[in-house]
């Protein structure tokens, strides 16, 4: 059986200076030949450093950006030659979870119509029926109905996540591309949130791309894991296995200094 996504050799450069003409003169590769699979149902980290590349991996996942070089592979098809139809659809099956749920959603916009709105743009639904599947999600990840017709600013940071989620899950993707989902929240409700991804990814069957240099919460979360350096992967392969016996020394000397033992007063969220 074929990998939901494959990654293969994957390269971006931005540009750092043009010449008189508006020509690339100098670029810098962020992302060098960048390799892996995530399967149906699994969670696949993305971890690393601050200006690791795993941000530009995700956003090319998600053709946010089109990469300088290599190949994204959708349920066994390359996305670089989608015609316009299979695109919309690949946009639908791809959804994402944002670090900073105030300002991914629109502030203008009623909770409802913000979970709702992936429906407006990827399905025939009428108004009515948004609304109330809008309202259905909304118990799903946790939060009452009545909050549909609420602003963000009226939520907690921990409300408003899941909201991010409830919208995600709206056309029902196979994959969910989550960027630092808890970052931003406060450390009493992470956990929260954690687990109501893992809850809804053993419903449903989804499958998780997940960044984050929070190497606790990804042992607790991932099934396989990706560690990045300076643009280039530097250990690949099972959590645990990763996690218990790393092979690359970049790799061991991050794990050995993220997993030392904390105090109770800095103990992780997960």
């Amino acid at each position: 059986m074929s990998p939901l996504l494959e990654v293969k050799n994957l390269v971006k450069e931005y540009p750092v200076k043009r010449n008189l003409i508006g020509r690339v003169s100098e670029s810098r590769r962020a992302v060098e030949d960048v390799s892996f699979t995530l399967d149906e149902g699994r969670t696949l980290a993305v971890v690393g450093e601050s200006g690791a590349g795993k941000s530009s991996v995700a956003r090319m996942v998600l053709r946010l950006i089109d990469p300088t070089a290599g190949e994204i592979w959708f349920k066994g098809t390359e996305i670089a030659g989608l015609s316009r139809s299979r695109f919309q659809q690949y946009r639908r099956d791809i959804q994402m979870v944002f670090q900073d749920p105030y300002s991914s959603l629109q502030p203008l916009m009623t909770v409802g119509d913000s979970v709702a709105e992936p429906l407006l743009l990827h399905t025939d639904l009428d108004r009515a029926a948004r609304r109330k599947k809008a309202e259905e999600l909304l118990e799903q990840v946790g939060l009452s109905r009545r909050l549909a017709g609420r602003r963000p600013h009226e939520l907690s940071g921990g409300m408003l996540q899941r909201v991010s989620i409830a919208r995600a899950l709206s056309v029902e993707p196979s994959l969910v591309v989550c960027d630092e989902p808890v970052a931003a929240l406060d450390v009493s409700i992470r956990a929260q949130v954690i687990n109501l991804l893992m809850d809804i990814q053993a419903e449903r069957g989804l499958s998780y791309l997940f960044i984050s240099h929070d190497l606790h919460l990804v042992r607790h979360i991932a099934d396989d894991v990706v560690i990045m350096k300076q643009g280039r992967v530097k250990e690949y392969g099972e959590c645990e296995r990763v996690f218990t016996a790393p092979e690359d020394p970049y790799a061991k000397e991050l794990l050995g200094a993220s997993l030392k033992p904390v105090t109770v007063d800095a103990a992780p969220a997960i």
